[in-house]
């Protein structure tokens, strides 16, 4: 019984999630952002009900309760990229209707299978960690490093950035960055997608909040050289994801998740149409939830009507001819957008399809189901909030980059490296403050110091 009113609750809310992604849609989105491509054609009745069975065919079989810490992601994905990509091109993509269907019937297949993963027992992968009295300490320098670095091309600059001015800003770092080192990006990816939200976890479990405050001010420094939105949104991910694990029952996740997306979508609703604001629909609606589908019917079009990719632009550049001039995000930008400058970097799944076909979107799929296990496995002793919000930041880049750059340059390669060492049993010590952090690693460098001094006189 008690299972039977967890589907029925999932699925309630899965269905108003539906119902509401579809009206902002219809009636904020395409209005709003029509010249970006956000058009609506009413399709046939048949089409529509066959994409709102679809979209809910994966919460028949995803696991209900928050049991691995992975399922954040599943969840996230499901909410941001699934159902958007099988919605979204149903109203903007010129295309025939039975060509989309088979789209979302391929991609309704995938995204359910990746489910049976939670299936599977964990792997028995021996762990090493490092006492919390050294791993802080060279997280900590690590931080300091990165930020060094950055302020050393950028300057400091930490101000408030209204959204109206971010592509401004935009345009000056990609300006930067084009004429600074080739490992600038990765700095700033790992800074932002691992290390800040690491300090901000560590602040909210321990409840030290110095630790927080380190990490929220490297968080709003980096927004305010970039102007990307995705950073400034991490910080309100890190805190969801905390509250959802620290104070829901957790056998109800799957629920708690999709009703909580629901509530969003119905106060960017409200703020949209009562109080006259666009910085929900900008942010959350447009940016991070229908951009994702948008650009999935996008890729699907131009690739399924163009030549494959082949990751010829990438890791294959040697080995198969590349048939463009530029990569794919270019293509897209300059095909639908009409401009060669614009990069419109989608999610996992159209890169996959882009690169080879339906075949790539499987195995791709089956490539990150390997990495969601692998995940589970070797965090399995951790703290579990620890586990669930590391992954949050590093895996929402899912929703707008490739899989290969997901791990590479936005840090989920890094990530796993640090759930790997980082301690177990101490990790949650209260008195691990920030300021004892400092002093030891100042009492190793003196030690450090000294010895080399020794050896230099002997």
């Amino acid at each position: 019984m008690n299972q039977l009113l967890k589907r029925v609750s999932v699925l309630i809310g899965v269905l108003m999630y539906i119902v509401l992604l579809n009206w902002s849609y219809i009636n904020i989105i395409s209005p709003a952002y029509k010249y970006m491509g956000f058009f609506y054609e009413e399709p046939p009745l048949l089409n529509l009900c066959m994409a709102y069975i679809l979209m809910m065919l994966p919460s028949l079989l995803m696991p209900y309760s928050l049991k691995r810490p992975s399922l954040i992601v599943y969840w996230l994905l499901y909410m941001i990229v699934f159902m958007p990509s099988i919605l979204i091109p149903l109203f903007a993509i010129k295309m025939d209707y039975n060509y989309l269907l088979l789209m979302q019937l391929i991609l309704t297949m995938i995204f359910s299978g990746l489910s049976l993963i939670y299936k599977l027992p964990l792997l028995k992968i021996r762990k090493v960690s490092i006492k919390s009295i050294y791993f802080w300490p060279i997280i900590l320098i690590i931080g300091l490093l990165f930020n060094a670095y950055i302020i050393s091309v950028f300057g400091f600059n930490l101000r408030y950035l209204s959204f109206n001015e971010v592509y401004e800003t935009r345009t000056d770092y990609i300006n930067t960055i084009s004429y600074a080192s080739g490992i600038l990006p990765y700095i700033i990816g790992w800074q932002a997608n691992i290390l800040n939200p690491l300090f901000m976890i560590q602040g909210l479990v321990v409840r030290n909040y110095s630790f927080f405050l380190v990490g929220l001010l490297g968080q709003l420094m980096i927004y305010s050289i970039s102007g990307f939105k995705s950073v400034f949104f991490s910080i309100a991910l890190v805190i969801a994801i905390y509250i959802i694990t620290r104070f829901f029952n957790k056998d109800r996740g799957a629920a708690v998740f999709l009703w909580g997306g629901a509530f969003c979508l119905l106060l960017t609703i409200f703020s949209h149409t009562v109080l006259n604001s666009n910085i929900l629909s900008s942010l959350l609606l447009q940016r991070t939830i229908t951009m994702p589908g948008l650009l999935t019917g996008q890729y699907y079009q131009f690739f399924t009507e163009n030549a494959k990719a082949l990751l010829g632009h990438s890791i294959f550049k040697t080995i198969v001819e590349y048939p463009y001039s530029v990569q794919p995000p270019f293509l897209i930008g300059e095909f639908f957008y009409n401009s060669p400058t614009t990069e419109a970097n989608a999610n996992v799944w159209a890169d996959a399809f882009a690169n080879f076909g339906f075949g790539g979107m499987i195995i791709y799929s089956l490539l990150f189901a390997v990495i969601l296990w692998i995940y589970d496995s070797i965090s399995k002793d951790l703290d579990f909030n620890i586990a669930c919000m590391m992954l949050g930041v590093p895996a929402l880049t899912l929703a707008n980059s490739s899989l290969l750059t997901s791990l590479l340059s936005h840090g989920i390669a890094l990530c796993f490296l640090i759930i790997y060492l980082i301690p177990r049993s101490d990790i949650t010590e209260s008195k691990l403050t920030l300021k004892r952090i400092i002093n030891q690693f100042y009492k190793l460098i003196c030690i450090i110091r000294a010895l080399v001094k020794k050896n230099i006189i002997n």
